[in-house]
């Protein structure tokens, strides 16, 4: 079993994020991961009934998005992906996973980051 927490990146921050150019974007995360308290904020919890393996880490990472994200229903709703335990503040809801967002392995301390097309290690130490 792995633990993951997903960080959305504050709505401030957001709006610095270069999304359509990688490098850039990979320069700001690094900057936000150096102050991550003040940068993200944790929004859920999700348990993987899987370990995390290199050869598969894409699947987790994927499955992690997509628990995340409102597609057919809101994923913090009533009905969520096995696993999954919402911990945002907002008393309103929280948006879906996307670019800058940060998805953290809880037992191993990996984290990626959300590109336009997947995922990025995160290289830097991530300060929260």
């Amino acid at each position: 079993m792995q633990n993951f927490t997903v960080y959305h990146v504050s709505e401030e921050g957001k709006h610095a994020l270069p999304f359509f150019n990688d490098t850039k974007l990979k320069e700001q995360i690094e900057v936000f991961a150096k102050e991550a308290d003040k940068h993200y904020e944790a929004v859920a919890k999700i348990d993987i009934g899987v370990d995390e393996k290199e050869e598969n880490i894409g699947n987790v990472l994927n499955f992690v998005f997509r628990a995340t994200n409102t597609v057919d229903f809101v994923w913090h709703g009533e009905k969520k992906a096995k696993g999954l335990t919402p911990v945002f503040s907002n008393p309103d809801g929280c948006r879906s996973t996307s670019v800058g967002d940060l998805i953290v392995n809880d037992d191993t301390g990996k984290a990626w980051y959300v590109v336009s097309f997947g995922f990025e290690p995160l290289e830097v130490e991530l300060c929260l």
